[in-house]
């Protein structure tokens, strides 16, 4: 990898409102700069969850927007998070960041 393609993927991460992949060091450029995440997580790293996402919320918004798959998820379930994530956003973004009072 040389810096001007990993210049090239951040910038497609920046612009990204999801990101999907497997636990490890490489998430950690992804979910900064993505608005979301789901990721696959080996049962051996269930100890590690977290330490290779870098979040962008500190509110429930965490919550809806950071998903964590074990490894036997079929595609279908990442894809059932995935279309979930687009679908439910704006119910969700309205029930906890504009009808708060």
């Amino acid at each position: 990898m040389d810096k001007d393609t990993e210049l090239r993927w951040c910038a497609a991460y920046a612009e990204s409102q999801l990101v999907i992949g497997v636990h490890g060091s490489n998430m950690l450029l992804p979910t900064a700069l993505s608005a979301g995440c789901i990721e696959i997580l080996p049962y051996d790293r269930y100890g590690n969850i977290v330490q290779d996402v870098a979040t962008r919320y500190r509110d429930v918004m965490q919550l809806f927007l950071y998903r964590f798959l074990d490894e036997f998820a079929s595609p279908g379930t990442v894809a059932r998070h995935a279309v979930s994530m687009f679908k439910d956003f704006p119910v969700y973004y309205r029930n906890n960041r504009v009808n708060i009072h």
